[in-house]
């Protein structure tokens, strides 16, 4: 009797510390994230070429149709006016679209030109506003028409239109009255409008946000 209260000590006891040997149970949660940045880009969807008064200043003005570079991703286009004379306007309508997920706002405008008598004499106007030399136009696209306001990634604001026109003057409105006898000259300009990112243009906070009170 007494060696089976022994064994029975002896087994209880060896359970007991086996116990004390058991770790804790864990679970583990593990959370894998992906960050994907924005995509930002504008592309021209249509450029058309055409007379501000077809029945008499302009009447003989002729156009090339422009052509949108779909190669390089619809962000460029060419476009040719011929039998400019004094006194004469050719408009040319621009529309571009904000086919991004990000806003965008005009960030700096760049023109190029060749060096002549008759970019001298042309004068331009962003929306038939006041007009300007070629030199003076880039600071109207900044700041007027396509530049003055956020493009969008979705809604009304996603596609913006504007105009430019092209004069040649004539008289008192020319850059240089000796000029109007230019005829039979060809040369050429270019513009390109770079955008950046619009965040409202509120800046990045410096400081965590707190988060609301509970």
């Amino acid at each position: 009797m007494k060696k089976s209260k022994l064994l029975i000590g002896v087994v209880a006891l060896s359970v007991a510390l086996m116990g004390i040997g058991y770790a804790w149970w864990t679970e583990a949660v593990v959370a894998t994230g992906t960050v994907n940045t924005a995509k930002m880009d504008v592309v021209v969807t249509s450029a058309e070429l055409s007379k501000v008064d077809s029945e008499d200043n302009d009447k003989y003005l002729e156009f090339t149709d422009p052509e949108i570079d779909e190669t390089n991703g619809s962000e460029a286009f060419t476009f040719v006016v011929s039998k400019m004379y004094p006194h004469s306007t050719a408009k040319l309508d621009i529309t571009v679209k904000n086919t991004g997920s990000i806003g965008v706002k005009v960030n700096d405008v760049q023109i190029t030109a060749d060096n002549g008598d008759l970019i001298k004499q042309l004068r331009f106007s962003v929306d038939n506003q006041a007009f300007v030399t070629l030199a003076e136009l880039k600071g109207e696209i900044a700041t007027k028409g396509i530049g003055a306001a956020e493009i969008t990634p979705a809604g009304a604001t996603q596609t913006k239109s504007f105009s430019i026109y092209i004069r040649f003057p004539e008289g008192t409105d020319a850059v240089d009255a000796s000029l109007e006898d230019i005829t039979d000259e060809s040369q050429q300009f270019g513009f390109t409008v770079n955008f950046a990112q619009f965040n409202n243009a509120k800046p990045a906070p410096t400081t965590p946000i707190a988060p609301p009170a509970a």
